[in-house]
Order: C-alpha cells, then structure tokens, then sequence
C-alpha cells in the first residue's frame, strides 16, 4: 500500500504540495493521490473507503486504479468522478461507499473540484478561510449519481486543504471531536508559510487536541500552496 501513495517530493510548478498518510492499523482505507496533468497542473484526489482494514485497503487500491486510468483520457472533471462512480459501484458491495474530493489545479492557479460527500475542503483565498462542501454524494450509493464542479482561483499564498474524518472526527480524551473550526483555524493563523509548515501546524493541532488519547481511524491530509 506504501507503493500506492504519491511520491514525497512530488512537485510542479507553481505550487508547493505535502501530505500526511497515517493508517490506523497495518493497512488504511484512506486514499490520497496527486497525478501530474498534460497542461502543467495536476489532480488531487484524498476519499475515505467505508469500513477499516484489509476490505477497505482493497477498496482503496480499486479507487486508485480506477483514477489512474481516468486521469490521462482528458475528461472533464465532473465526468471522470461520474465515470469512476459507475466503476466503482460496479466493483463493491451495496453496503459499500467512498467519500472522496478529486479536484484539477492549473499552471494560472485555477482549482476545480468535485466533493463527493467528503468533508470541506478548507481553501484560504486572500487570508479568508472558507469551507468548500460537499457537490455530490458519496462514490457506490448510485451507480448512476452525476458530478458537480465548485471553482476557485488561487493567487500567490492562497492555500487549499483536504482531509479525512480522521482528522476532524479525532477524540479527545473525554470524547470530544476535534471538529472543524480549529483547523480552519490553523490555516488561518498559518498564512505565509510553505506547504509542510502548514501541515505540520494542522497535525500539531490534532495532537494536543487527542492529549494522548487513542487513535481510532485512518487519516489522511493534503495541502497544496499557490507560488508567485
């Protein structure tokens, strides 16, 4: 599963990436993906198979597949995430789902994404944080279920953050879930710093917030920096 996972230097132009990938056990059913695009950009994809373990890990590496031989064919983004929906319901159990972004950068610092029922992705645009929700339903509840695209664009500093419930839905000791507005928070309070600082500062914050608590899901977390 460690071969599955994007290279630690990924880089194109423009934009500064790091990402966090933790499984709970040996193996996770979280899914994070950066794929270079043929006009300089590239798509980002992180999702959360339903269930743990070895059956998610194996639904994990299906998405994995499925988007690597979606992303060269040049399809819009809303059709690639409706064509790898229809794949991936045809592949699982009914019981079975994926909530996931996938999302296309470009070179000029466009953003283009597709929330599949996945957690916001936090995008801080001229040091405003704002939550960018769900467009769609989760990937395997309908095999027929159409895509929408949210856009954004990115100026120099600006910030985009994808996640899993891992993180926002991490327990303290007395129970308490992490939520949402500390990390948003974070990504805040983080603006000039590069790509890993931020992340660092995102799994800073959801250390102290667990104060040793146990661990009780996979996580996984990305964040993507527009360059001058």
């Amino acid at each position: 599963q460690r071969g599955l996972r994007p290279p630690r230097d990924f880089t194109v132009p423009g934009w500064d990436v790091a990402y966090h990938y933790e499984p709970h056990g040996a193996v996770s059913g979280d899914y994070c993906d950066l794929i270079p695009a043929p006009d300089g950009g590239f798509y980002f994809i992180l999702g959360d198979v339903s269930g743990k373990g070895i059956a998610a890990s194996m639904l994990m590496s299906q998405l994995h597949a499925i988007f690597r031989t979606l992303a060269p064919l040049g399809l819009p983004l809303e059709g690639m995430v409706e064509q790898a929906g229809r794949l991936f319901c045809q592949v699982t159990l009914p019981m079975h789902y994926a909530t996931l972004v996938c999302g296309r950068v470009g070179p000029d610092g466009s953003a283009a994404l597709c929330n599949a029922g996945h957690p916001p992705v936090l995008a801080r645009l001229g040091g405003v944080v704002t939550a960018l929700g769900a467009t769609g339903l989760p990937l395997g509840v309908f095999c027929g279920e159409s895509a929408a695209v949210r856009s954004v664009k990115l100026a120099s500093g600006d910030v985009l953050a994808a996640y899993t419930d891992g993180l926002s839905e991490a327990p303290d000791p007395a129970g308490q879930e992490l939520g949402r507005a500390p990390v948003e928070s974070v990504i805040a309070a983080t603006a000039g710093l590069p790509a890993d600082a931020v992340l660092g500062a995102v799994l800073a914050a959801w250390r102290a917030h667990r104060a040793g608590a146990p661990r009780t899901d996979d996580l996984a977390v990305l964040v993507m920096r527009r360059l001058a």
